[in-house]
Order: structure tokens, then C-alpha cells, then sequence
């Protein structure tokens, strides 16, 4: 079952991006139905790598791209960046998704912070 579900309403407009996005979903999906499921925890801490190698090179990507556009709330994006950069940094330090605690409050957070930045803040430079 999925937890986020891709639709136009998310697309920035920029195909790379919307690609990105995609693959974030994906991986959120494929990670929080490894812990519906109650997959092995290293079949799980295998997708929490993959989703925060992705996210991080994704975030990279993003700044970049409204640096080349001259996107004028550059450094405000980029602090909510730093907000999942820290959360992933948190995440890489265990080494473990956890137990079902712990599992449970990171697809939680990592849902929610990707549904909400990308149609409050992303939708903001794809139309600058």
C-alpha cells in the first residue's frame, strides 16, 4: 500500500526534478511497506541507506538548479534543506531504521516533510 502517491500536483515542471521526486516517493513507499510488512531490519536499514543517499544528492541537485536560475529565496530553502540534512545525518549515525518506535516516526517525518516542501516551497521556484 502506498503511503505517498505521486500526482501533477507536484510537479515543479523541471523533468529532472519531477524525476527526483518520483524516485523519493518510491523509496518512502518501498521503505514504509518494508516496515508494514515487518521485513528483516537490514532489508529495511538496506532502503533508509538508499532513501538518504538519494535525498541528499537530490537536495544538492535542487540548490544548484535555483542557484542557476537566480532563485531569490535561495538561502531560505536551503535552511529547510538543513533540516532534513540533519535528520538524515541523525539517521546515518545509528546506522538502524530502530525498532518500531523509531521506525514509525521516521516515515512519518520523512512523509510529511516531502509532501509539504514540495508543494509549499518547490511549486515556489518552478515558477520563478
Amino acid at each position: 500500500m502506498q503511503l505517498v502517491t505521486w500526482s501533477d500536483d507536484y510537479s515543479v515542471g523541471n523533468e529532472q526534478l519531477d524525476t527526483q521526486h518520483k524516485s523519493l516517493f518510491e523509496l518512502l513507499n518501498k521503505l514504509h511497506d518494508g516496515i508494514t510488512d515487518k521485513r528483516e531490519n537490514q532489508y529495511n536499514d538496506e532502503i533508509l541507506l538508499e532513501l538518504q543517499h538519494y535525498a541528499v544528492m537530490h537536495l544538492s541537485f535542487e540548490e544548484i538548479h535555483m542557484a542557476d536560475i537566480l532563485y531569490d529565496d535561495l538561502d531560505k530553502h536551503m535552511a529547510q534543506h538543513d533540516i532534513l540534512r540533519a535528520k538524515v545525518g541523525e539517521l546515518s549515525s545509528t546506522n538502524s531504521i530502530g525498532g518500531p518506535d523509531r521506525q514509525k516516526e521516521l516515515v512519518e517525518f520523512l512523509s510529511e516533510w516531502l509532501l509539504k516542501h514540495v508543494i509549499n516551497e518547490d511549486k515556489k521556484y518552478s515558477r520563478h
